[in-house]
Formats: C-alpha cells, sequence, structure tokens
C-alpha cells in the first residue's frame, strides 16, 4: 500500500534524514571527499530499511520532478547534500563550482533550497537533519533564518557551537594565515 496521504505526511517516523558534512580543513580534501563522511551511517540505516536517494545539490532542478514520489513506500529516505556549490557565476549562467569560501548565511539559503525539494520528494512537512562540525553551524544558521518549520530534529556533530579556541593554528592551517599573527 502506497503511503502517500496526511497520515504518512506528519509521521515522524518516516521523515527524510538529510546529512551535511562538514567544512573541509584541507586544501587537498574536495567537497566529494566531505559528502562522504556519513556513509558508514547511511550504511547502517540502509541495512535497517531506510532508502537512500543519493546526493542533492544545491544547484539541482526538481521543478518537474513528481511530488511524494519518495514517500510511498513508508521509509525514510536518507539524502546527502553540501552547501559547497555555488548556483550562478557572475554571468548568470548555472554552474557547479566547489566554494568554500561563503558566508554560514549563503550556505543556509542553500540547505534552504535542499530542504524543500527532498520534502516535496518525499511528500513530507519535514525533515531530520543529521549535520557535522560546520554542517551543524549551517544548519543552525538555517533554523535562525527559516525558523523550525520544517525541521523535526537536529542531530549535531562535533559542531563548534562554541567556537574554537586553543592552539588552532597548530592544529589546522586552514585557518592560519602563518608567522603574522593573524587569521586567514
Amino acid at each position: 500500500k502506497c503511503c502517500d496521504g496526511d497520515e504518512c505526511r506528519n509521521d515522524a517516523s518516516s521523515y527524510p534524514i538529510i546529512f551535511i558534512h562538514g567544512h573541509s580543513f584541507s586544501k587537498a580534501d574536495s567537497p566529494e571527499y566531505s559528502l562522504d563522511a556519513f556513509d558508514g551511517i547511511r550504511n547502517a540505516l540502509i541495512d535497517q530499511g531506510y532508502i537512500s536517494v543519493g546526493t542533492i545539490l544545491p544547484t539541482s532542478k526538481y521543478s518537474s520532478a513528481p511530488s511524494g514520489d519518495w514517500g510511498k513506500s513508508g521509509q525514510p529516505v536518507l539524502v546527502k547534500t553540501t552547501y559547497y556549490y555555488d548556483v550562478y557565476n557572475n554571468k548568470g549562467q548555472l554552474v557547479n563550482v566547489p566554494q568554500k569560501s561563503e558566508s554560514i548565511s549563503t550556505y543556509s539559503m542553500r540547505l534552504n533550497d535542499v530542504i524543500d525539494v527532498v520534502k516535496k520528494r518525499a511528500g513530507r512537512d519535514k525533515v531530520n537533519i543529521v549535520a557535522h562540525s560546520m554542517g551543524g553551524l549551517v544548519a543552525r544558521e538555517y533554523l535562525r533564518l527559516y525558523g523550525t518549520g520544517s525541521v523535526n530534529k537536529l542531530i549535531m556533530i562535533g559542531t563548534p557551537n562554541h567556537g574554537v579556541y586553543g592552539q588552532v593554528a597548530d592544529l589546522c592551517d586552514s585557518f592560519w594565515s602563518g608567522g603574522d599573527g593573524n587569521w586567514a
């Protein structure tokens, strides 16, 4: 039996789960590397009956995608997403370019687009978010800007909610510009 009525739309046990990666701390790490961070958890959930629907990019177009097609089984779907991909270049052309230097607010706007697509495709009113590190900051900013109406639960893993401190320069050259004492 298909699960596409109101009893499914509001069933918290079938809300989709969106995985949001953290910031890659090495210049050598690509956004694709960060997207794979949750594969162990995702694979364990698939073994328990969850359905993986792949990765959604903020630049993906889903306006013609059918509403509710992912949610008909009644099982929650798993979606990986990134906030790194830019949508348009300065000429207004659609591009898929990794951007690791935008603001948290910009990233949260991209997350908003992804959440809207996932809700539509799953036929659900809310999503659950599992976020790692900076992905938690992006999700938290999303909640500040857009409210809690579309999010059932937010699980943050290793998110620096109180910032980073200590000898960060010794651990993370991505933030430290060098011996001049300035942050990058």
